[in-house]
């Protein structure tokens, strides 16, 4: 069975990707919150966490730091090696010690008649329940001849 912390950090990166996307937004006055277990007082096992302007009376406030993010003070794209190949490549771009993977992609283009086409855009690890700290594509040249060259990109949450 998975221990509550290692549950928090399994959704962080689901978490930080809908603060991200709702800081953008929402940038003043916005608060993650979870149901409170009355037994406990503490936010209940399994509670699904709403973005709020303000928890309701039955909720705590959700700190980025008990999902074992830290306090992200923002975030940052980081890349990976730029690949150039014939046939296929798979390349990583990572986040730096102590940051979180919260997305990533590619950027591929064609040389000399090469056609990119991507395969796997990923976090990694891609274990469940694991924090991902980087990001991994897999891009293949679908023409046959030429060379294609790929850029994995990351964006982490930065402590």
């Amino acid at each position: 069975m998975m221990q509550p912390l290692e549950r928090r950090r399994g959704i962080a990166a689901t978490v930080t990707a809908m603060l991200f996307a709702s800081f953008a937004s929402h940038a003043s006055g916005a608060v993650l919150c979870g149901r409170v277990n009355a037994a406990t007082g503490e936010i209940a096992d399994g509670a699904t966490l709403k973005l709020r302007t303000a928890c309701k009376s039955n909720e705590l406030p959700v700190n980025a730091a008990d999902l074992g993010l830290g306090p992200a003070s923002g975030f940052i794209v980081r890349t990976g090696n730029t690949v150039t190949t014939n046939g296929s490549l798979s390349s990583p771009a990572n986040c730096e010690p102590g940051e979180v993977a919260t997305g990533g992609g590619v950027l591929a283009t064609g040389n000399d008649g090469g056609l990119p086409v991507m395969r796997s855009s990923r976090p990694q690890p891609e274990t469940a329940g694991a924090a991902p700290t980087s990001w991994r594509v897999t891009e293949v040249n679908s023409a046959g001849t030429g060379t294609i060259t790929a850029t994995a990109y990351v964006v982490c949450a930065v402590p």
